[in-house]
């Protein structure tokens, strides 16, 4: 069972980049709403990035590419699955992407 993910969680690059997290889904948890797992590609840039190119030129992680993971199976809200910290993920920089969910109550597999 992985965590669902809430809009307090926190979703980094290893870059020391950060990506805010939104949400319109109706499901909370302690108050927060959980994030549907079709919106990951949204959440850009990352904010703090400190990636460089080969000859010294910043470039900030600017979305991120599942490669596997961080699919509800069963829960889903208005259709769509919730998205699960079990994610594996990359950057289009092809910096590793790190995800927790915010919350320890509600978990999905």
């Amino acid at each position: 069972m992985a965590g669902v993910v809430i809009t307090s969680g926190v979703l980094k690059c290893s870059d020391s980049g950060q990506a805010t997290m939104t949400s319109s889904a109706k499901l909370t948890v302690s108050s927060t709403a959980v994030v549907l797992a079709t919106d990951l590609s949204t959440f850009k840039p990352y904010t703090g990035c400190q990636f460089k190119t080969p000859n010294g030129t910043p470039k900030v992680c600017a979305s991120t590419t599942t490669t596997s993971g961080g699919t509800a199976q069963k829960l889903t809200v208005g259709g769509k699955p919730v998205l699960l910290d079990d994610l594996k993920a990359q950057t289009d920089n092809l910096s590793s992407v790190t995800l927790t969910a915010g919350q320890s109550k509600l978990t999905a597999k």
